[in-house]
């Protein structure tokens, strides 16, 4: 997982803005890239905004529309969570499907070229796993940003990712269709969606109700969320005895358990 940051840098004033670019790179062993695992890597994210005293007072992020990963009631939830703890507001605008691509790509595309140039040395770093890939890439791409640097990048090996906090949030209604949504700190645990996300003078600066293009982008719709904070239940998995293998071309039959009907 890839996730690029701008911010203001130390120095940046409004009169004249010092932005400071930093490319996350997650690597982990796990190859379950859930929500779980997403927001395990917004934690460190967090983690190191607020280790290395930096101020910030709101979160735009730009994503496709993955239900499993970035899209879903839960991520909405876990918004709201994010803004009580730690009084940020938090704007999540999606790309329209199939159009998710960006400069993250890019930045992961270099990785994975300089990984695969050094696996190819004959006396190359031994890239092994996770643990060995970020020391590799922290060591030698990993360069500080400095003021006349301001891009750095940042590697972070992702381990242990819970997943025991697992519960049920009621599908918001029309997720498909908007690409924009606002976070809240109320108790009420409510969300703004808004069919398209706009970046006019006004709602750049957090001033919705005077947007310049309610006619394109629609005016924020208020969302509750409805929870129910008994775990889920996970499905017990079938075991092979209990199934028939058919020889059907889509084996379709093979999803019919014994003692089903049909």
């Amino acid at each position: 997982m890839v996730h690029i940051t701008y911010r203001h840098g130390p120095d940046s004033t409004e009169e004249k803005r010092v932005i400071v670019k930093e490319s996350h790179f997650y690597i982990s062993d796990d190859r379950t890239h859930d929500i779980h695992y997403v927001q395990h890597c917004f934690k460190l994210f967090y983690d190191h905004v607020i280790a290395m005293d930096i101020p910030f007072y709101r979160h735009l992020i730009w994503s496709d529309g993955c239900a499993g990963q970035f899209k879903n009631a839960r991520v909405f939830l876990w918004l709201c969570s994010l803004h009580i703890k730690y009084k940020v507001p938090h704007i999540w605008n999606y790309f329209e499907t199939g159009h998710g691509k960006g400069e993250h790509d890019g930045a992961g595309a270099c990785i994975k070229t300089a990984l695969r140039r050094e696996e190819m040395k004959f006396t190359g770093a031994r890239l092994r796993d996770a643990a060995s890939i970020v020391k590799w890439c922290a060591s030698v791409m990993g360069k500080q940003a400095t003021r006349k640097s301001l891009v750095r990048r940042i590697f972070w090996e992702v381990t242990n990712v819970d997943r025991s906090q697992t519960h049920r949030v009621n599908t918001v209604h029309g997720t498909r269709q908007f690409h924009s949504i606002r976070s809240s700190d109320n108790s009420a645990l409510q969300i703004w969606t808004r069919l398209k996300a706009c970046f006019c003078s006004s709602c750049s600066i957090d001033e919705w109700d005077d947007c310049e293009y309610t006619d394109t982008v629609d005016t924020w719709d208020r969302v509750t969320l409805g929870t129910d904070f008994n775990p889920v239940k996970e499905i017990n998995h079938i075991e092979d005895d209990q199934t028939h293998i058919s020889t059907d071309y889509d084996h379709i039959s093979d999803l019919i358990q014994a003692g089903t009907k049909k």
